[in-house]
């Protein structure tokens, strides 16, 4: 909060286009002293160190376009008598000084106005009554049809020439403005999704549970599930048998 505005700060809810004025000589006074006339963490703060450069204004008569609440808070404080801006700014001339006074005072009705600023003998070597022409009504903010950035980037142009050429089409501009479709905003996945797996083929098979004795199929087969593996199990070489022994049990020294 480096550029507050007086009436803001007191909680004001009326002001006028006098508290711009403030901003500007908030502005103007960091240009002079390279760094922020009221620097504040926050609002109380900043009336603080605002109170120790301007001093403790006269609530009856400065303060009469704050809440009453605001005044009493600024008559229940120790007074300040302020400081001189010369002391503050040794090496401004003094009609900065002058200008920055005139934007500074607590009673908006006391401050310079925009004309009066521009035609300070500080600023004459800047000022061209000629481009500098006083609005006639009030500025209406309702644009309507007008394309605002196109009205913009024509006001630059009037000073930067050359920047013509960078100015965008009208269909251009319109396409480059316009929102995306509903479905577009949906979010997107960063990688595909993966292809399904290939479903393998089924077999109807028919294995017995752990611990069950397997039961011949229907069909034909072994005792141990299906016809296919009992017919894998016919192709294996049958064990050969020593001649005296019976079948089925194995010779001595042979595993069974």
């Amino acid at each position: 909060m480096h550029r507050p505005r007086g009436e803001i700060v007191l909680s004001s809810d009326t002001y006028t286009k006098a508290v711009d004025m403030w901003s500007v000589g908030c502005i103007f006074a960091e240009l002079l002293g390279r760094k922020p006339l009221f620097p504040g963490s926050d609002h109380v703060n900043q009336l603080a160190t605002i109170l120790d450069v301007l001093g403790t204004p006269h609530v009856e008569r400065e303060l009469r376009h704050v809440p009453e609440k605001a005044r009493r808070y600024i008559a229940g404080l120790p007074p300040s008598v302020g400081k001189p801006l010369r002391s503050v700014y040794p090496n401004a001339s003094n009609e900065a000084l002058d200008l920055l006074g005139g934007m500074l005072c607590w009673d908006p009705s006391q401050r310079c106005t925009v004309v009066q600023a521009l035609s300070h003998p500080y600023l004459a070597a800047f000022h061209n009554p000629d481009a500098e022409p006083v609005a006639t009504q009030a500025f209406d903010f309702d644009m309507g049809a007008v394309d605002a950035q196109d009205a913009l980037f024509s006001e630059v142009v009037r000073f930067r020439p050359e920047l013509e050429q960078h100015r965008l089409p009208k269909i251009e501009q319109k396409v480059k403005r316009s929102r995306l479709p509903s479905h577009d905003l949906a979010p997107r996945p960063m990688h595909p999704p993966p292809a399904p797996a290939a479903s393998m083929p089924s077999t109807d098979r028919n294995w017995p549970r752990y611990g069950e004795r397997g039961r011949a199929p229907s069909g034909g087969g072994s005792a141990c599930g299906s016809g296919r593996v009992g017919v894998a199990a016919a192709n294996l070489p049958s064990r050969a048998v020593a001649p005296g022994v019976a079948p089925g049990r194995p010779r001595v020294g042979q595993s069974a």
